[in-house]
């Protein structure tokens, strides 16, 4: 198949929000009409502007198939859509939080710190001692 096709194809089968199997009916006839539009021409491979020159770009095509649908054809698509983006700008906002939430914490912290209500932790240790320290026998003896 020519790319030209493939490329009309796939950006026809981007903008359509319909049901699957309503799409791919669409699209297997949509591909074999452009097929079909290939072959009469005989004397030269066609390209993305000859398509768009003969079919309409992709959106109006797109535009133009919809608006024949059935509503029923199209709200099912449109939910799941509109779910997947709830789904992941939920998930932006809920990491956004967790960060801002961790920042305040270590500045919570760090204040707390250098009022002096805590000291945290400093261990000095030669390389020697280093390769020697056993964490659990020095923190379960206190």
């Amino acid at each position: 198949m020519n790319t030209a096709i493939e490329q009309y194809i796939r950006e026809l089968s981007d903008l359509l929000c319909c049901d699957k199997t309503t799409k791919q009916q669409f699209l297997s006839k949509f591909q074999q009409t452009l097929e079909d539009f290939e072959a009469e021409q005989e004397n030269s491979p066609i390209s993305y502007s000859d398509l768009v020159s003969e079919f309409d770009t992709p959106r109006a095509t797109a535009d133009a198939f919809l608006s024949q649908l059935d509503i029923s054809h199209v709200q099912p698509a449109m939910r799941t859509t509109n779910k997947k983006k709830l789904f992941w700008a939920s998930l932006c906002v809920i990491a956004i939080l967790f960060l801002v939430g961790l920042s305040l914490y270590r500045v919570y912290l760090n204040k707390l710190a250098d009022e002096g209500y805590f000291e945290p932790p400093v261990y000095h240790l030669t390389p020697a001692e280093a390769r020697t320290f056993d964490p659990d026998e020095y923190f379960n003896d206190k």
